[in-house]
């Protein structure tokens, strides 16, 4: 006997959009629907499951429990129904899995090459990549807007399985073109800073806090959101950079690490990069292992340099 959602795959759509959105308004306008009408198709797809799929309020809606598993079983449904049109349409191309990756900009321009470069090898497997801050990517990893983020540090969740792949630090940089290789505090009053404020370390220290507990005081402050534009700032002289080495490496001799006197140490901040997906991910669990190893041989590539 056919099961009685079989009758209402158009409302499953409406209930994946609704759930996306947070908003029947959202949705309507999206949809080109009027937010009674997706009301009504929620409210008999509510009967046709047995139970509430949302708590209604007046900024939006939420996900109930049964919304939440439904939600699940959604992005699996229409994730194999675009499979299997990609398969009708393209009949001699094998059916592959599709691994939806978010990930730091920074981790893609060093990181993603390789990675790509290690799984080539497996055919099974079709790779889709967005690029945010790390915690946005996070975010879209709860929400399952992805499957796997590869980013700087991790939230704690009973629900999140966290592989370190390796560490780094930061360090002060500035332009190779600078004769001198130290300055003193005092100096930097005629330099402007470059930096993310608000990336953290694995103790969940920001930059902007080991700035203030040094008393670092610069002309100006540059607050950034791209590893890569601090780095094309700083071989520019546009001001002293804060980097992790691995990403000032990658400039080669542009850059030289900037000893700052009075401090005891020329690097701080030790932040991971980690490789996190739910455990409830639909990926099978050997194409999981396959991605994870490439992950690690990558990490391995890129620690030697070659």
């Amino acid at each position: 006997m056919l099961p009685e959602l079989i009758h209402h795959s158009e409302k499953l759509y409406y209930f994946f959009e609704i759930a996306s959105e947070r908003s029947l308004q959202a949705t309507g306008r999206k949809l080109g629907i009027s937010a009674p009408s997706l009301s009504h198709s929620i409210k008999i797809l509510e009967v046709a499951v047995g139970a509430p799929l949302f708590y209604r309020k007046k900024s939006g809606v939420t996900l109930t429990e049964a919304g939440e598993k439904l939600l699940i079983f959604c992005r699996k449904y229409f994730r194999e129904m675009e499979e299997v049109q990609r398969l009708l349409t393209q009949p001699n191309q094998r059916l592959k899995t599709k691994i939806r990756v978010g990930t730091f900009q920074t981790i893609a321009l060093y990181f993603w090459p390789l990675l790509i470069e290690k799984l080539k090898q497996d055919s099974s497997i079709s790779l889709s990549i967005m690029t945010n801050r790390s915690r946005a990517i996070l975010e879209c990893l709860m929400k399952r807007e992805i499957d796997i983020a590869l980013t700087v540090e991790a939230i704690r969740h009973e629900k999140l399985l966290k592989h370190e792949l390796y560490k780094d630090e930061y360090a002060f940089y500035c332009s190779a073109k600078w004769k001198q290789p130290k300055m003193e505090k005092s100096e930097l009053l005629n330099h402007a800073i470059l930096y993310i404020p608000d990336a953290i370390d694995e103790t969940g220290k920001s930059l902007r806090q080991y700035l203030q507990s040094w008393d670092l005081v610069f002309r100006d402050e540059f607050e950034l959101d791209s590893l890569e534009v601090i780095g094309e700032f700083v071989k520019k002289e546009y001001g002293i950079g804060i980097l992790p080495t691995k990403v000032a490496s990658s400039h080669g001799s542009a850059l030289k690490q900037l000893k700052i006197e009075g401090m005891s140490e020329a690097k701080f901040g030790t932040h991971r990069f980690f490789l996190s997906y739910r455990d409830d991910l639909e990926i099978p669990q050997k194409l999981m292992k396959t991605f994870l190893d490439a992950a690690r041989k990558a990490v391995i590539q890129l620690n030697s340099g070659s």
